[in-house]
C-alpha cells in the first residue's frame, strides 16, 4: 500500500503523519554501511489509520499520553501495528512547527 505510515500523536490528539520508506531498497554493496539516513516525507494520515490507532489507544487504556507515535503498514486486509513508540519517539517536529507548538502547550498544560 503505502509503505510505513508513523502518525503523530500529542495529547491524544492526530497531528500529522510521515511515510517511511524501506531501509533496504538500495544495492545490496550500500546496505553494509554502520548507518543510513531514514527515507521519510510528510504524509497524509489516512482516516482509517487514525481510528485504528486510537483504537489501540484505547484498548490498551492510554488515553492520557502526553505523545505517541503510531507506526503503521497496510494491506488489502486493512493496517496492522509496527511500533506503538512512547519513550523517546522520533515525533519528526521540523516536518510540522505546529505539532512543536502543540507538545509545548500540553507539557505547559500538565504542568499547570
Amino acid at each position: 500500500m503505502v509503505g510505513e505510515r508513523a502518525l503523530i500523536f500529542v495529547d491524544g490528539k492526530y497531528c500529522h503523519a510521515m511515510t517511511k520508506s524501506a531501509m533496504l531498497n538500495t544495492l545490496a554493496l550500500d546496505r553494509h554501511s554502520l548507518f543510513r539516513r531514514e527515507q521519510i516525507a510528510p504524509a497524509a494520515g489516512e482516516d482509517d489509520a487514525v481510528t485504528f490507532a486510537l483504537d489501540i489507544f484505547r484498548e490498551l487504556d492510554y488515553s492520557d499520553l502526553l505523545y505517541a507515535r503510531v507506526d503503521l503498514v497496510g494491506d488489502a486486509q486493512g493496517w496492522m501495528l509496527m511500533e506503538l513508540e512512547l519513550v523517546e519517539p522520533s515525533l519528526y517536529l521540523t516536518y510540522d512547527p505546529l505539532t512543536a507548538i502543540k507538545l509545548a502547550q500540553a507539557i505547559k498544560g500538565r504542568l499547570a
